[in-house]
């Protein structure tokens, strides 16, 4: 059975991650002023919940949890920015993932399960908009230039993939299965 502080966070990520996929859907962003207060109060929660309930070393255990997640939704994620795989906000959503789940497997079942909803998701949009021979001459361009280190051109005719909304499904189904132990048909 999950224990009320798993409840919580679980409820707040929801939260965050349906604003955030809100804001990606509609203007294609994912804003500073919902990341950076979800990462300092995945912080901040974990570090009163276990000051509230255990004391200092309560208090010492949450904070390195929830410092924990946060850099292994930043870090890894940072790097496949860096070379223009994801969007800054996407990143900053994973952290804020790993702050308030305080779990890096939540973090990581997030990615896993949010890139494969989003990789269905440029699938639908490669059919619908008859892209599909498109996409895969500038894949094997992108994977060329990738080897060459040059840094891909993305023609603004390209259709988005709203990452917001896939990490949404994504961090329900790691949160429910990582958090509150619910056991999925793929366990």
């Amino acid at each position: 059975m999950p224990v009320v502080a798993e409840v919580i966070a679980f409820a707040l990520l929801v939260l965050v991650l349906a604003v955030a996929a809100f804001t990606d859907w509609k203007t294609g962003k994912v804003y500073n002023w919902l990341t950076y207060p979800a990462i300092v109060g995945g912080l901040i929660y974990w570090a009163g919940w276990g000051l509230a309930t255990q004391g200092t070393s309560g208090a010492i255990n949450g904070l390195s949890s929830s410092s924990i997640g946060l850099l292994c939704g930043f870090i890894p994620f940072a790097v496949i920015f860096s070379i223009g795989g994801l969007g800054g906000g996407d990143v900053k959503v994973l952290a804020a993932i790993g702050s308030i789940s305080a779990d890096w497997q939540v973090v990581l079942g997030t990615a896993f399960y949010g890139l494969l909803i989003g990789f269905l998701m440029a699938i639908f949009l490669m059919i619908r908009h008859g892209l599909v021979k498109r996409t895969a001459s500038r894949i094997a361009g992108a994977a060329m230039m990738a080897m060459s280190r040059v840094k891909p051109e993305i023609p603004e005719d390209s259709p988005r993939i709203p990452l917001g909304v896939a990490f949404k499904i994504g961090v329900v189904i790691a949160g429910l299965e990582h958090m509150l132990n619910v056991n999925m048909p793929w366990s």
